[in-house]
């Protein structure tokens, strides 16, 4: 594909037996071998998930990425990376999968469409005090969000891709202006389940 064209990557994980899915949108700003979705995978692993893994217990596997091109004309098929041995750094139970951290990412419109959040489980149990994120631990969600919210570089293919906020009738992606990681610890009814598959 191209510079410009969108990508949705979905992160399966898995805490305490429960199935998780963080879902983002980039933005191709630069080109790189022409497979798209493998470069953005490379990119992720090497700018976007160590900082991830370092704000998060060993008790949170990372077990595939799933990437498909959203932005064009028809349905574009789903590209599937498994993960092999990828958890968190943090050594501490972690908390329930439902006692997540919130970053909130915002382009310049202020509009339904033109903000979105992220749910961050797999914090450990010491790192929050009534329901307040410990400072050590809200510096490493911050410093997550902070590397996601940056571009990424695959450093073998060139390529980058810059996070993106979706949505829109037709879908339409905004630029990332900024973001906001919530210092209080939030508790989910429910998270997005989905098994490690391209079904």
């Amino acid at each position: 594909m191209s510079v410009g064209d969108v990508y949705q990557l979905a992160v399966d994980q898995v805490l305490h037996g429960v199935l998780l899915t963080n879902v983002f949108h980039f933005e191709q700003t630069i080109d790189g071998s022409g497979d798209d979705e493998a470069d953005l995978f490379a990119a992720f692993e090497e700018d976007g998930l160590p900082n991830w893994k370092l704000a998060v217990s060993a008790q949170l596997m990372f077990t595939c990425l799933r990437a498909r091109q959203v932005s064009g004309v028809g349905a574009f098929p789903e590209s599937l990376l498994v993960l092999t041995g990828d958890v968190g750094a943090l050594l501490e139970e972690a908390l329930p999968a439902n006692c997540v951290a919130v970053i909130s990412w915002y382009s310049q419109t202020y509009s339904k469409s033109g903000r979105g959040r992220s749910f961050i489980s797999g914090a450990p149990v010491p790192s929050e005090d009534e329901n307040t994120w410990e400072e050590a631990q809200y510096d490493l969600f911050n410093t997550m969000a902070n590397s996601l919210g940056t571009p990424f570089i695959d450093s073998v293919s060139g390529a980058s891709f810059a996070l993106a906020i979706w949505g829109g009738t037709p879908g339409a992606a905004k630029d990332v202006a900024k973001f906001e990681t919530r210092p209080q610890v939030r508790k989910l009814r429910g998270r997005t389940t989905r098994a490690c598959s391209t079904a």
